[in-house]
């Protein structure tokens, strides 16, 4: 038996037995008639019976709350037994209620059996102990009762027709608790179903939008490569293969991204002058875009630098970029990235503003959740806006997204700045 379908197991015990409402109500329900039975009949099993159920209902809960999230065996069976035990006190004690000799103590020993099982079929069901410790719990008791009551029924006939009766009652009460057992299970596997399934889409949108991204940077260094061979100027060959390695070193900030998103992987922060990155960036930003859309870099202070991991930085704005220019598509457009020094609030502010059709209001707000995207499927992961929320709040800043009143885009990334000044 693996540690899941052990910790599974204790979960049905943990759901139907220490829920805070129906724990207080049925220590209440159960005390409170122990207590008036006891000063009605003067018989002390009463009190025991009622305050004991009490007693080691309040122990079973605390042993189960105290013993998440991993239980071993050994407890797993411990909490079998021990639900068991309460089961048939309980239960044995409503067939010793209508044994005694007075109509209106066998109509409460009914009523508790009725209140047993609806507790029983209220529970989350699945093939597990706990649901066969209630299916006994329920019809055993329920057996007692229809025994009792044919017992001391008026007649022979009204004893056979209360014993039929009760045994029809019964049966029903065991399909119906099949049945609920049996929902259960297929409810179960329509959800894990249904899990897989999501696992698998997001799997190939994530593929299919990494391998997007990643067409993107290899078209970069492929024109990059071409054009360094074609041409014999030493220093121009020498930009193109600087370009061609930024692509590159783009490529591998991509998976590093991706690492450090799913917590695999640590940041490497250091102090980043954003002048001489997006310096470095610009060659490459240039290339990715099509001749009709113009990219304007605002003149930056080469005092600007921001403690973060320089390769996530330069994917975020790659990111930001790539994901200007599909919403502008094939209109003619402009990406502005400028930079705002925060000197009060020790923050730097990298931003990207674009002339496209900006964001419908639900697109706008869920734009940074992991896997939402508006494209189509194979032309983006929709994890480029998530990862650079995610690289912002990591690096202790943040994200916004706004349309502007002219049209377009307009997102903030926040970073702390590194510099004393600005």
């Amino acid at each position: 038996m693996t540690q899941q379908q052990i910790n599974r197991q204790f979960s049905a015990f943990i759901d139907g037995d220490s829920t805070a409402i129906d724990l207080i109500a049925r220590i209440t329900v159960v005390a409170g008639c122990g207590i008036a039975l006891w000063l009605a009949t003067d018989m002390w099993v009463m009190l025991v019976w009622g305050l004991g159920y009490a007693v080691m209902n309040l122990m079973f809960a605390v042993f189960l709350i105290t013993r998440q999230p991993d239980v071993s065996f050994a407890e797993l069976i411990l909490a079998t037994v021990s639900s068991a035990v309460i089961a048939f006190w309980y239960g044995g004690m409503v067939v010793y209620i209508g044994m005694l000799d007075d109509g209106a103590f066998l109509l409460l020993s009914v009523f508790g059996y009725i209140g047993t099982a609806q507790h029983c079929l209220a529970r989350a069901q699945d093939f597990n102990y706990s649901a066969y410790i209630d299916l006994s719990a329920s019809v055993l008791p329920g057996l007692g009762v229809v025994l009792v009551a044919a017992h001391f029924a008026s007649s022979f006939w009204v004893s056979i027709a209360t014993l039929v009766g009760g045994l029809f009652v019964l049966a029903y009460h065991v399909l119906a608790f099949q049945k609920v057992i049996h929902q259960s299970r297929r409810l179960e596997e329509r959800v894990y179903a249904e899990t897989q399934d999501q696992k698998m889409r997001a799997l190939g949108q994530l593929t299919s939008g990494i391998a997007h991204d990643f067409n993107n940077l290899l078209a970069v260094v492929s024109v990059n490569v071409e054009m360094a061979s074609a041409t014999k100027e030493g220093e121009k060959r020498l930009e193109f293969l600087d370009n061609a390695k930024l692509a590159t070193q783009s490529g591998a900030a991509l998976i590093k991204q991706l690492m450090v998103y799913v917590h695999q992987s640590e940041l490497e922060v250091t102090d980043v002058s954003v002048k001489s990155l997006l310096d470095r960036m610009s060659a490459v930003l240039h290339r990715i875009l099509p001749s009709h859309i113009t990219l304007h870099i605002a003149a930056i202070s080469g005092h600007m630098t921001t403690r973060v991991d320089a390769a996530l930085l330069e994917t975020a704005l790659l990111n930001l970029v790539i994901n200007a220019r599909d919403a502008i598509a094939d209109q003619v457009g402009v990406i502005d990235i400028n930079v705002e020094c925060h000197e009060t609030e020790d923050v730097i502010t990298i931003h990207v503003i674009d002339n496209g059709p900006g964001m419908e209001a639900e697109t706008l707000e869920r734009a940074s959740e992991p896997f939402f995207t508006t494209k189509a499927m194979g032309q983006g992961s929709g994890l480029g806006l998530s990862m650079v929320k995610g690289f912002a709040e990591q690096s202790g800043g943040s994200v916004t997204m706004s349309n502007r009143d002219q049209g377009g885009l307009h997102v903030s990334l926040r970073l702390p700045r590194a510099s004393a000044t600005c």
